[in-house]
């Protein structure tokens, strides 16, 4: 079996859902994750104490892409080639804990302790298309290896990691059930990605090599920082539930939802893409086994906050903009994920 360093330790995979008011910041449990295994999590968490550098890896979430604009072209009133997001939970988290978070400079050099690349897969194999963000031929950056290179050994108090969404081309996959063509969305075209009640053959050759891929992750981080607290954040649900939809959002992906038929149907898929890549993302971590190791789900915490609702934590979007960050957090979704990983490291608290 693989695992982190440090021998036959116990896995503290709690399971939370992101239920927070952001206003309160205390989330609710999620029916999947007992009381008992919440608070082996916490205790977990709680044992190490560190000195405080954190490092964040992962896609667009992390980058914050659509509070920061990585394209080559000024878009919504944003320059070009901006660096990550720090309103994007990475730095709220920082500023929350006290911990140092090095920002780098621009999006095309990675740098410093925010490594999030928006886009990037966590293998070269489920890469999209050319890294056009940065005017490259080459393939977009990845997780890894490009950014696990980075990574120095040195008194890390937390890392946090959310990879998958890219290896899956779920932009894509949202424009296909969307009926939306004749667009991409990070190098993404519109994809068929289910078949039935589950992945098409292709999508699960993709979501199969991230799992690989994220095995790889967190073995890297393990060897180079043993002591530090890792959190694995999963995926929310895009779509909105049919009871959940409003037409409050006047957006172009929002009109195309209102046809009742399209939204059911679109949901359904989008939710078994997301169940399937979140349920790949823990058989990951179930191979490893480590104290400081936790899984935050953001799950059923993004449920009324989805695109098209009330209350929504994700942008929408529409042509005149190219859908450059559907489906991805705006302030509020930022603020939310990083009030449940707050939750989830006590001991970093100030």
């Amino acid at each position: 079996m693989s695992m982190l360093r440090g021998g036959r330790k116990r896995f503290a995979a709690a399971t939370i859902a992101l239920g927070v008011s952001v206003a309160a910041a205390v989330p609710i449990v999620g029916a999947d994750a007992t009381p008992a295994r919440t608070r082996a999590a916490s205790t977990a968490a709680a044992s190490p104490k560190p000195a405080g550098r954190y490092l964040a890896l992962g896609d667009g979430v992390p980058y914050g892409h659509g509070l920061a604009n990585p394209t080559g072209a000024k878009i919504d009133g944003l320059a070009p080639n901006q660096p990550p997001s720090r309103n994007a939970y990475p730095s709220r988290l920082a500023k929350l804990l006290g911990l140092t978070l090095t920002m780098r400079t621009n999006g095309c050099t990675l740098g410093g302790g925010q490594l999030a690349v928006s886009g990037a897969p966590a293998v070269p194999e489920n890469v999209s298309g050319s890294d056009t963000d940065c005017r490259s031929t080459r393939r977009h950056k990845v997780v890894d290896p490009d950014e696990l290179s980075k990574i120095a050994k040195g008194a890390t108090a937390l890392v946090t990691v959310q990879v998958g969404a890219d290896d899956l081309a779920f932009s894509g996959c949202l424009l296909h059930e969307l009926a939306i063509s004749n667009y991409t969305v990070l190098g993404q075209s519109p994809r068929k990605c289910t078949q039935g009640t589950g992945l098409t053959d292709a999508e699960s050759r993709r979501i199969t090599r991230m799992r690989v891929g994220l095995n790889s992750i967190l073995n890297a981080i393990g060897n180079k920082l043993p002591t530090a607290t890792v959190v694995v954040i999963n995926y929310y649900q895009p779509l909105p539930a049919p009871s959940q939809y409003t037409t409050l959002d006047k957006s172009y992906l929002c009109r195309r939802l209102a046809d009742p038929d399209r939204l059911k149907t679109a949901y359904q898929h989008s939710v078994i893409l997301g169940d399937s890549l979140n349920r790949n993302i823990k058989q990951a971590l179930a191979t490893h086994e480590n104290v400081h190791l936790v899984n935050l789900a953001l799950g059923s915490g993004f449920t009324g906050h989805a695109m098209c609702t009330k209350s929504p934590y994700l942008f929408a979007g529409g042509p005149q903009d190219h859908f450059w960050r559907m489906g991805l957090p705006n302030l509020a979704g930022q603020a939310a994920i990083a009030a449940a990983v707050m939750h989830q490291v006590p001991s970093l608290h100030k």
